[in-house]
C-alpha cells in the first residue's frame, strides 16, 4: 500500500482528510467526510489504524482521535485508553475522554472527569468534561454507583461559576431522562442556571426538576383519564380576563398560517406551552402559562406526485370541551393508542 499507485481511491481520499494541513478551528465535519473510513477495506482499515495510531503518538489532533473512534477496534481502543493514562495535559485528557467513549460507551473515565468538573480548571476544560457525558447520554450502565457517579458530575456541574457550565450540564440531563417534551417553552429551570445567582437556587432547582422527573408515570390508556387530566389543568377555566392576559390578548381567536408561503404561528406558539402531545404528530392542546386559556393546534403537510406540496397551521383558541373533542376526533380515526405518559401537567399519548 505504499506504492501510490496501488492504493484505491478510498485510501487516497482517507489520506486527504486525514493526514493534508486544515485549519482544525473549523467544524470536523467540515474537514472530515464521514465515510472515510467505512470506504475502506479491511486490510486498509488494518493500515489506516496504525497510520492514525502512529500519528497521534507524536500529538493529540482532533481529525486522528474521530478516525480511532470511527474504526472502533479493540487495537484503537487499547491504545486510547494507554494514551488517556499517560497524559497530563487536561485538555488533552478530555479529548481522549471523549474518543473512548465512542468506542464504548463504558469506558472508566468517569472519576477522572468528576475531578476536572470539581476543580478550578477553566471554562473550555470543563465543557470538553462534560462532553463524555453529553455521548453517553441515552446509556445506563449495569453498575449503579456508575449511573449515581453519571448524576453527580452533572449536578454537581449545574453550581459551577460558568453559566456554560451549569447550562450544558443542564441539558444533557434533560436528554439524559427524555424530559424536553415535558418542559415549558420558558423553561424556568433553564432560565436559573443561564443566571448569576447563590448556589442555593441552583440547589433547589435541581430538586425541583428531580420531582418534575419522579412524577412522570406511565399508565393504559384511557379516555376517561385524558379527560380528567384536561379538567385539572392549572387555571382551568381562567381565572383573568383575556385582556388582561399580556399574551392571550394579542393572539387572535383563531390563527392559520401556510408555510409554504413563508408564513408561521411561531410569535404566537413560542409563547405557550404544550400540554398534551400526541405522539407523531404535531396537532397537540397547548395552554397559556399565565392565565391557563388553551388552544387546540393543528398542523398539515401533504406532499404531491409533481413535486409540489402543501403545509399548513392553525391555532384556535378552546377551552375543556374543545380540547377533550380534539383529543376524541383521533380516537374516532380509529387510531390505537396503546399508552399515556403523564408528567406534571404535562400528557404524552402514544399509540406505540
Amino acid at each position: 500500500m505504499t506504492d501510490q499507485k496501488s492504493k484505491s481511491k478510498e485510501f487516497k481520499k482517507f489520506e486527504f482528510y486525514f493526514f493534508r494541513d486544515v485549519d482544525l478551528t473549523k467544524d470536523l465535519f467540515v474537514i472530515l467526510d464521514p465515510s472515510t473510513i467505512d470506504d475502506l477495506n479491511e486490510e486498509e482499515k488494518i493500515l489506516a489504524e496504525n497510520m492514525l495510531i502512529e500519528a497521534l503518538e507524536s500529538r493529540i489532533d482532533k481529525r486522528w482521535l474521530f478516525g480511532l473512534e470511527e474504526i472502533e477496534s479493540d487495537k484503537a481502543y487499547e491504545f486510547l485508553w494507554k494514551l488517556f493514562n499517560r497524559e497530563k495535559n487536561t485538555y488533552d485528557k478530555c479529548r481522549i475522554a471523549f474518543s473512548l467513549v465512542r468506542i464504548d460507551a463504558g469506558a472508566q473515565v468517569l472519576d477522572y472527569l468528576f475531578e476536572v468538573i470539581k476543580s478550578e480548571e477553566n471554562e473550555q476544560v470543563k465543557e470538553k468534561a462534560l462532553s463524555p457525558l453529553y455521548w453517553n447520554k441515552e446509556i445506563r450502565y449495569e453498575n449503579e454507583e456508575l449511573n449515581e457517579l453519571y448524576l453527580t458530575i452533572l449536578h454537581t456541574a449545574m453550581l459551577d461559576n460558568y453559566e456554560r457550565i451549569r447550562s450544558y450540564a443542564y441539558s444533557i440531563l434533560v436528554e439524559y431522562y427524555n424530559m424536553g417534551q415535558f418542559l415549558p417553552s420558558n423553561d424556568p429551570y433553564k432560565s436559573i442556571f443561564s443566571e448569576l445567582r447563590p448556589k442555593e437556587d441552583y440547589q433547589e432547582a435541581i430538586q425541583q426538576f428531580q420531582e418534575l422527573v419522579d412524577s412522570k408515570q406511565e399508565f393504559p390508556f384511557s379516555r376517561k383519564l385524558v379527560h380528567q387530566s384536561i379538567k385539572e389543568l392549572p387555571d382551568n377555566p381562567p381565572t383573568i380576563n383575556l385582556k388582561d392576559c399580556e399574551i392571550c390578548s394579542q393572539i387572535p381567536d383563531k390563527s392559520y398560517a401556510d408555510i409554504t408561503d413563508g408564513k408561521s404561528l411561531d410569535n404566537y406558539t413560542s409563547k405557550l406551552e404544550t400540554v398534551i402531545i400526541i405522539a407523531y404528530y404535531n396537532d397537540c392542546i397547548k395552554r397559556c402559562p399565565i392565565c391557563g386559556r388553551l388552544y387546540v393546534y393543528d398542523y398539515h403537510y401533504e406532499y404531491f406526485v409533481n413535486s409540489q406540496s402543501e403545509e399548513e397551521e392553525e391555532l384556535i383558541r378552546t377551552d375543556t370541551k374543545g380540547a377533550i373533542a380534539k383529543i376524541d376526533k383521533f380516537i374516532k380515526q380509529g387510531y390505537e393508542f396503546k399508552k399515556i405518559t403523564k408528567c406534571g401537567i404535562f400528557l404524552k399519548i402514544n399509540y406505540r
